[in-house]
């Protein structure tokens, strides 16, 4: 049973009852919608255990006293919903701490989730989580803070196949301290708890299990891991025509395009426009998959456009999900909020920001290694590795068709990939989960 309820802002993405749908319709003005929680709690030792339990609909990244624990929950089908269980009892200190949540609700299907039905109050967002320490657990309710992610531009999948989102992000009106215990929420709101109203089943409800999901299951893989990789990065400086106004992705689409669209070397920084804008492509080396991180240094309200793609050309930025990102003058680190994938960091600064960093830290599923292939040929046991490398780079909480683009579970591509993890993976659950 859980003691953790339901909750979310004030809004959220359900509309009202409409004839073609009386249980309720999802409203599309407040798709792709960002929430911060907050619980702050005292402890006046560190307890033997601490296992913190979460779900969410559609997404979650959590942080305990700042640091991140991680983020969920795995893809699953419309009328089913997993939930996470973490170990953080290393993250506690005696005194202050604080959970905190980045909540998000697509509303537009992504390659790895997709709308539920909605029942009424349900279905349109929503976070459930709860801290046990010993007998004492702490659940998400009422006393939970709130706040609108209103740092967070909202934004709609570019085509039918690119349904990844962009990201875009102001950090001028995102305090990096909100994850922090000492952070003063104290002009956030209260959480709303999201009651039950259906047709049948229990009425109010609260508490899992409730429509649309019913009980929630347990994660059934291991959370996804992998090495933090790190580019070497390379500048060029070129003139371009700045693209007047917008913030959409089509603008963030024509910058990229109209540098990627010239011959670029490198050489001095030029003019051009309305000042100096730095094109920055860092290579990784190979193709990885995870969140990109960024630190830059610059003045507040610098923008910095990019992507991550296979090779840097316009044709391949047509398929990759691009972001903005505006910088608060201090502590800007940016990390994609969704895994992406790629080789080249292609990035268009404003003079005279500064990239000090450019990794991606690697997301898929755990493999439990088997006695590799040998044999006498080392083309062979090259092609051997490759083959596991590129399993790797597209099995996370599904088999996916690539690791870059689509990032859908196509049951076809899945075959391949199943077939490789049978024989050279001592770990079968997402065999068996796919």
């Amino acid at each position: 049973m859980w003691t953790g309820q339901w909750i979310w802002s004030a809004g959220t993405a359900l509309g009202g009852p409409t004839r073609s749908q009386p249980y309720g319709s999802l409203d599309r003005a407040r798709f792709d919608q960002r929430v911060l929680f907050r619980r702050v709690f005292e402890v006046a030792d560190v307890p033997g255990d601490a296992w913190l339990r979460i779900s969410a609909d559609a997404r979650y990244l959590l942080y305990v006293n700042g640091s991140e624990v991680g983020a969920g929950p795995v893809r699953h089908g419309p009328r089913r919903l997993e939930y996470d269980v973490y170990d953080v009892r290393a993250l506690l200190v005696p005194g202050r701490n604080v959970v905190a949540v980045l909540g998000r609700f697509y509303g537009h299907p992504v390659p790895w989730w997709e709308p539920s039905p909605p029942s009424f109050t349900m279905g349109g967002g929503g976070l459930v989580a709860e801290l046990r320490t010993g007998d004492r657990v702490i659940g998400t309710d009422e006393t939970w803070r709130c706040s609108p992610g209103i740092a967070w531009q909202a934004a709609e999948p570019p085509s039918m196949l690119l349904t990844q989102l962009p990201e875009f992000l102001d950090a001028r009106l995102l305090d990096p301290r909100w994850t922090q215990p000492d952070f003063d929420d104290s002009g956030w709101e209260d959480a709303r708890v999201l009651a039950e109203h259906s047709i049948v089943g229990p009425q109010g409800a609260t508490h899992p299990p409730t429509e649309p999901w019913g009980a929630l299951a347990p994660r059934p893989i291991p959370h996804l891991t992998g090495d933090l990789r790190t580019a070497t990065t390379i500048h060029h400086h070129i003139p371009h025509e700045p693209v007047a106004g917008g913030n959409g992705r089509g603008d963030v689409w024509r910058e990229l395009s109209a540098v990627l669209g010239r011959r670029v070397g490198a050489g001095d920084r030029v003019s051009g426009g309305d000042g100096d804008r730095v094109l920055v492509v860092a290579d990784f080396g190979m193709v990885v998959a995870g969140r990109l991180e960024l630190e830059v240094d610059g003045p507040a309200g610098a923008v910095v456009v990019g992507a991550l793609l296979e090779v840097p050309t316009v044709a391949a930025l047509d398929s990759a999900p691009v972001f903005r990102y505006v910088t608060r003058g201090h502590d800007d680190r940016y990390i994609s909020g969704d895994p992406i994938g790629g080789r080249y960091a292609v990035l268009l600064l404003d003079h005279p920001t500064v990239v000090r960093s450019v990794r991606l830290r690697e997301s898929h599923r755990p493999r439990r290694a088997v006695q590799p292939f040998t044999s006498s040929d080392e083309r062979l046991d090259e092609i051997y590795r490759v083959g596991l490398r590129t399993v790797d780079l597209t099995a996370h909480d599904a088999y996916v068709d690539c690791p870059t683009r689509e990032q859908r579970a196509w049951t076809g591509d899945a075959v391949v990939h199943q077939s490789v993890d049978l024989v050279a993976n001592q770990d079968w659950s997402l065999a068996r989960w796919n």
